[in-house]
């Protein structure tokens, strides 16, 4: 299932200029071109001599049925270059990234293990997208697209392990970026955890995430390492009308630093939550120890019939206090 039937384009990218996005039509080995591993070499006519390659620009155009396609790598040739020029990619190119722009030489593989919640209605059906970030530079962000468990990946309990070709090496990895783009049906996603692997790394590096990625916050930044775990009971006031359907947001600030904004998404006590008189409790995993508590940020963002709302009270309790 690597090939595909979309349409393909390239644009060569030199130190003097570029080719243009030059459609790829004519395969010199096959009438049936980008199917499953072959080699399929095309004559492209440059407006320009491009010069040195710094860069070559794929594009699939999602036409056709099974479009999805894993691109392996592009060997250019010819023209003013003095040798061939290898461009490793080992990724899939897909609706959702449709494009995928290569640097000369190998990539670096990495392991990325994606550990879904447990609690029931956790998994998602959301595109999801990872960026690795380390002392060396960026992986650039790659979607994650075959799991090496399930076909249906991102499902509640689920561990989904992905190989993710980096265009550097990224060296010691400071954190990690996870995307989901809200598409399909049931897009809220509770992600527990990645583990990274692999490539230049001595070790595996988790990085605990127990949050939910949603419309209103789809991505999270994770740093390496635990979570510090606190109980935040919101108390909404019991006057008629004290409710809201707004998204709801809180910054724990402390002596030690800021949670970070979390969502406040899944309430234990109640499916409906903030309605008036009603006490809702989560669990909100900060990056850093804040410490001796200084302040809450509590923030609505005004979505919803009936946005306006009551606050009554904030207690926080668990993690370092």
């Amino acid at each position: 299932g690597s090939g595909t039937n979309s349409n393909v384009f390239v644009t060569l990218v030199g130190e003097g200029g570029e080719s243009g996005e030059v459609a790829l039509l004519k395969s010199e080995e096959h009438v049936d071109k980008f199917e499953s591993g072959q080699t399929d070499t095309f004559v492209v006519k440059s407006k320009v001599s491009v010069g040195a390659l710094q860069k070559v620009v794929v594009r699939a155009d999602g036409s056709g049925l099974g479009s999805d396609w894993l691109l392996d790598s592009v060997v250019v040739s010819g023209g003013d270059l003095p040798g061939a020029v290898e461009f490793e990619c080992g990724e899939w190119l897909t609706s959702a990234k449709p494009s995928a722009e290569l640097l000369p030489g190998k990539r670096v593989g990495y392991r990325v293990a994606v550990v879904t919640g447990s609690e029931s209605g956790s998994g998602t059906n959301s595109n999801v997208f990872v960026t690795l970030v380390g002392e060396g530079g960026e992986s650039g962000e790659v979607a994650l697209l075959k799991s090496e468990e399930h076909v249906d990946k991102f499902e509640s309990g689920h561990t989904d392990t992905f190989v993710v070709k980096s265009k550097v090496s990224v060296g010691a990895l400071q954190k990690v970026v996870v995307r989901a783009d809200g598409s399909g049906l049931g897009s809220d996603w509770l992600l527990d955890s990645v583990v990274v692997s692999g490539g230049d790394l001595p070790g595996a590096v988790e990085f605990e995430c127990g949050e939910w990625l949603t419309s209103a916050k789809p991505s999270a930044e994770l740093l390496p390492g635990k979570r510090v775990g606190y109980r935040v009971a919101v108390v909404t006031g019991s006057e008629s009308g004290s409710g809201t359907n707004s998204n709801v947001f809180v910054t724990l600030v402390g002596e030690g630093g800021e949670s970070g904004e979390v969502a406040l998404l899944k309430s234990e006590e109640h499916v409906d939550k903030f309605e008036s008189g009603h006490t809702d409790t989560f669990v909100v995993k900060s990056k850093v120890s804040v410490g001796a508590l200084r302040k809450v940020v509590v923030r609505a963002d005004g979505s919803g019939l009936g946005s306006d709302w009551l606050l009554d009270s904030v207690v926080v309790s668990g993690g370092d206090l």
